[in-house]
């Protein structure tokens, strides 16, 4: 189907046409908790990564680290979300994974999440380029609230899934497991799904993830 993210603005709101009369009034109706509110100030990230990758994470949706307002002033640090964003595949890379912005909150999520890989012998370079990573809905909030409705911009991250199951990729549902087989029913009975013990956890592990050896099979083969 056709990006939609071709059409996101070059400057704040960094929202979607399409999305953002949906976002305002979600914004105004929750605004009594804060937590819950989408900061359209930070540019949204609705995947990370190459689009062929081996190994898909599915998440909920970004969160707001300490750092992340000025980290999301920074040009480079922009130009490196925007380039996952487009469909030249030379710009698809976890962008936490490189050298470059090492610095970044997305970096220590993202050592977070794969240590254990990290530990087995995998660089952040391979995977980098190995692993995509597809949140429920792009935009950046405090904690997770489900939005009462489908945003236009989701079914294109939908599409990605069900493309990763098309070409057999392993899916670890990190958060959300319901709601993503919901949007994406295939998801249901998937042979290459992989379960995760603690979604609080965060961790691409031995111990959170089972079976594990399926990201490592995966792995394996990129």
């Amino acid at each position: 189907m056709q990006n939609p993210w071709d059409d996101l603005p070059h400057e704040r709101p960094w929202v979607l046409p399409v999305d953002r009369p949906h976002v305002d009034a979600f914004n105004r109706h929750i605004g009594l908790n804060p937590d819950y509110v989408i900061d359209s100030d930070l540019f949204p990230e609705p995947c990370l990564g190459n689009r062929e990758a081996p190994v898909v994470v599915l998440n909920r949706n970004p969160g707001i680290g300490e750092n992340d307002p000025g980290i999301h002033c920074r040009p480079e640090y922009i130009a490196a979300l925007r380039a996952n964003l487009t469909e030249d595949p030379r710009g698809h890379r976890l962008v936490g994974l490189l050298p470059q912005f090492q610095d970044t909150p997305a970096a220590r999520w993202l050592k977070r999440l794969f240590r254990a890989l990290f530990n087995e012998g995998h660089s952040p370079e391979d995977l980098a380029r190995q692993v995509l990573l597809v949140e429920f809905h792009g935009y950046h909030a405090k904690s997770w609230r489900p939005f009462p409705i489908t945003l236009p911009s989701q079914s294109w991250g939908f599409s990605l899934v069900e493309q990763a199951i098309s070409r057999e990729a392993t899916i670890v549902v990190m958060r959300g497991r319901r709601d993503w087989e919901i949007a994406v029913p295939a998801l249901h009975g998937y042979q290459e799904l992989v379960e995760v013990r603690s979604p609080q956890t965060s961790a691409l592990s031995p111990r959170n993830c089972e079976p594990f050896d399926l990201v490592r099979q995966a792995l394996s083969h990129a």
